[in-house]
């Protein structure tokens, strides 16, 4: 049997034992949500970060085709100026061969008629 005089003893140092192992479960468990908060919180700036990062690449792609856009439209532009010009200067010598052809008839009717 155990002696009068340790029965408080032992029943002290059982206390803070369990007192000493609640606090250590306490600390565990706050350290194991202190770890959670702080992956979310590192996953949730990690995504922010993916975002902002595809975000700016869907930006730049954007971007990109827009200017590529405005070359093909300046370069479309052009080649059509182009082509109207030369359009232009042919029907000048279709005119110009037209009044020519229309001259020689003339003349030729003259001729005939005369």
């Amino acid at each position: 049997m155990i002696p009068e005089n340790w029965d408080r003893t032992i029943s002290t140092a059982i206390t803070i034992g369990s007192i000493a192992l609640a606090y250590w479960g306490h600390r565990r468990q706050m350290a194991k949500e202190k770890r959670t908060a702080l992956e979310a919180a590192k996953k949730k700036y990690a995504e922010g970060e993916l975002k902002e990062y595809a975000a700016q690449r869907d930006f730049g792609h954007i971007q990109r085709d827009l200017d590529q856009l405005k070359l093909n439209t300046a370069h479309l532009s052009k080649e059509a100026d182009d082509r109207l010009d030369q359009l232009e200067r042919q029907f000048e010598r279709f005119s110009g061969a037209l009044e020519v052809l229309t001259e020689l008839l003339k003349k030729n009717s003259n001729g005939v008629e005369g």
